[in-house]
């Protein structure tokens, strides 16, 4: 399926406003752009995202609309969620669209995150996850995420959202906005990975200690 065919199904599936669906389709349409600049194919970019009916269903539901088409319960597989509780993350299923949530800013905004330390932390985390280094994990996430990172755990959630990756070869893409929600302020991430078999989606959150607060991966 082409492009123009994948985001014509993909809007008659929504079910929001037409000029909120002009929104989102046209924030979709930007991010994949973004995805084929960093060198991953269009027919990646589609198995990460899902059917147009699948997408759209995610999408319907975050917005909190009726669709006119029936996806999956969660085409996102959810590993950690953010302490507390407290942050609200919009998963539009393989893109990070930052003009769709609320209270973002750009990256640095706040003062309280380096940009590049962001980034190289983000990255980090995701060479841990490949290494298996779980107690380094630990060490460096929020207390309520600390038992959740055991081998156990962690293989199981991988296997069944990603299936066989092969070996890294390279990072391929990166996308951050700072957050706000409930008077506190996080460093969101989004950051492809790309692996022999297929490529990765993570994204990662850190509260203000930039301590691990989430991460969620497709």
């Amino acid at each position: 399926m082409n492009q123009e065919l994948y985001f014509k199904k993909l809007g008659k599936a929504l079910g929001c406003a037409a000029n909120k669906k002009a929104g989102v389709l046209e924030d979709l349409r930007e991010d994949v752009r973004e995805a084929l600049s960093q060198g991953e194919s269009w027919e990646q970019v589609m198995a990460r995202m899902g059917t147009p009916e699948e997408l759209a269903g995610e999408l319907n539901e975050n917005m909190g609309v009726e669709g006119k088409a029936s996806g999956k319960s969660s085409v996102w597989k959810i590993v950690l969620a953010v302490a507390g509780g407290v942050l609200l993350l919009l998963l539009l299923a393989g893109v990070l669209v930052y003009r769709s949530l609320p209270k973002s800013y750009e990256m640095g905004t706040s003062g309280l995150f380096d940009p590049k330390t962001v980034q190289a932390s983000a990255e980090e985390i995701v060479e841990l996850l490949d290494a298996g280094e779980f107690e380094a994990l630990q060490e460096r996430s929020v207390e309520k995420m600390k038992p959740t990172f055991t081998e156990e755990t962690i293989a199981a959630v991988r296997e069944e959202a990603l299936g066989e990756l092969g070996a890294f070869e390279k990072f391929a893409g990166y996308l951050a906005a700072e957050v706000k929600q409930g008077g506190e302020i996080f460093a969101m991430t989004e950051v492809t990975a790309l692996y022999e078999e297929r490529s990765v989606i993570y994204r990662i959150t850190f509260d203000e200690d930039m301590k691990l607060a989430g991460i969620y991966m497709r």
